[in-house]
């Protein structure tokens, strides 16, 4: 999707794979800004690539099991900016989560190799954060911004 597209709704679940329902409770709970509307279609809504890249984000922490509260914090959706030590924070509160459940499942291998393959994917992005300056430079911000 060009930058300066408009998609409607089904064109942002099919540009990031994420389905239309879980798209329109993102928009609920405010992780997702809302639309723009198209011009000449009132009831139409216009997503752009930024919609994507913040979905893309979503999606990758979502992935690495974080809650809708804690990616709503990595956004500094309920504190503005976010330093790479808030978001050091945030996973390592995660983390203890995740090591938390996977205790509890001890017992149910099946359910807690969800909790491990979290905990696995987890430690080597932070590891490499630094842990201090700005959200720009940290680790943990870039992995779930561009995947790597």
């Amino acid at each position: 999707m060009p930058a300066s597209a408009l998609a409607t709704i089904a064109g942002l679940s099919r540009a990031s794979g994420v389905d239309v329902e879980s798209l329109q409770h993102y928009l609920q709970l405010g992780l997702l800004p809302p639309p723009q509307r198209l011009p000449g279609h009132k009831a139409q809504q216009g997503f752009r690539q930024e919609h994507l890249e913040r979905l893309q984000f979503i999606r990758r922490a979502r992935d690495l099991g974080f809650s809708v509260e804690d990616i709503a914090g990595l956004l500094g959706l309920h504190g503005g900016l976010v330093t790479c030590g808030d978001a050091a924070r945030i996973a390592a509160r995660h983390l203890e989560t995740l090591r938390a459940q996977i205790e509890d499942l001890r017992t149910d291998p099946g359910k807690r190799a969800k909790f491990v393959e979290f905990e696995s994917l987890l430690m080597p992005i932070m590891n490499a954060c630094a842990n201090s300056g700005s959200g720009r430079d940290c680790t943990i911000l870039r992995a779930l911004s561009d995947g790597a």
